[in-house]
């Protein structure tokens, strides 16, 4: 079975979505007797698309088959993982709901942390500009790192996944949108 990647924006319930296509995976697979093993996050991080070879990168991604069938991404760069396996399949979460994603990155308690510097820049600006702010940057990651080459699915539709035969739950999809809701002031 080829390598399935959900590619999305940081805080866009990507690992959420990862987590239910691999659910229905491991099921399966535990029919088989193959361990899905863990959830590995290399294709979420910088250093993969900025200081890795491609030769290191490779070895990564080959490791990465090796432990799972879907691992998520925020892929960067416009990186085509085309050219590490030309059978990986690529969905990539389209943030058409770029400001609910903004609302929930400003909230989360841990986000100061990681982004000290922007901390400071957004301390300036009021909520509505951070958020405006917020989602320029998503947008502009959107138009960068989702591949025509992709399977797009809207952030306002996961049910589609429904249609894709892969590990489609309803109760999770709804679950992310009630989610959704604990962030934003308007009704989804």
């Amino acid at each position: 079975m080829a390598l399935t990647i959900v590619n999305y924006y940081s805080r866009g319930y990507g690992d959420s979505i990862t987590m239910m296509l691999l659910g229905a995976v491991a099921l399966e697979r535990s029919r088989t007797g193959v361990d899905k093993g863990d959830l590995p996050g290399i294709l979420k991080t910088p250093d993969f698309y900025r200081s890795y070879t491609l030769e290191s990168q490779h070895e990564w991604f080959d490791r990465l088959k090796k432990k799972t069938t879907v691992a998520s991404a925020h892929r960067q760069n416009g990186f085509d993982f085309r050219i590490l396996d030309p059978e990986v399949r690529v969905i990539s979460i389209v943030p058409d709901l770029a400001n609910v994603i903004a609302q929930r990155t400003i909230q989360i308690d841990h986000w100061k942390e990681e982004h000290p510097i922007l901390s400071k820049f957004y301390a300036n600006l009021s909520n509505d500009e951070t958020v405006k702010y917020t989602e320029k940057i998503i947008n502009k990651w959107a138009t960068e790192n989702i591949l025509e080459s992709d399977l797009k699915i809207p952030m306002s539709n996961l049910y589609q996944f429904e249609h894709l035969g892969l590990g489609y739950r309803k109760s999770i999809v709804d679950d992310i949108y009630n989610d959704m809701t604990c962030y934003v002031k308007t009704t989804i």
